[in-house]
């Protein structure tokens, strides 16, 4: 006598069913890893966003520090060149005198006592 299920459903169908039932579940276990996978990948990607996060901060700060140094040496390069014009006016004075001085040089060394003088000024350098 055959069975009700034999009645019901052939048996291919029963082993079809089973098939399919099997795809599936190896289906979801592979599922399953690619999202585990996925989810410590996610990880990753987040303490490496925390990373960039302090990175971004840290180059703030520095781009601040930047900024306050550009400032002042605008500023100093704003008095170098407001200074300008009394230093190239001291040059044009004195350049014409420049060979006056060396000449006055030269008469200072002929002097009595001039050689020792130096030589006392140069050791005292050296020591320093």
């Amino acid at each position: 006598m055959p069975s009700p299920l034999d009645v019901l459903l052939p048996a291919r169908l029963v082993l079809r069913a089973l098939d399919d039932l099997h795809t599936i579940a190896e289906s979801s276990r592979v599922g399953l890893e690619t999202l585990d996978r996925l989810e410590k990948r996610g990880e990753r990607i987040e303490s490496l966003g925390s990373a960039m996060e302090e990175l971004g901060r840290q180059l703030s700060k520095q781009a601040e520090v930047m900024d306050e140094h550009a400032e002042r040496v605008a500023a100093l390069g704003e008095e170098i060149v407001a200074a300008l014009p009394t230093l190239t006016q001291a040059v044009m004075i004195v350049s014409p005198l420049e060979g006056t001085v060396e000449r006055i040089g030269r008469a200072v060394d002929r002097l009595p006592g001039a050689a020792s003088r130096r030589a006392e000024r140069a050791s005292s350098e050296l020591e320093e």
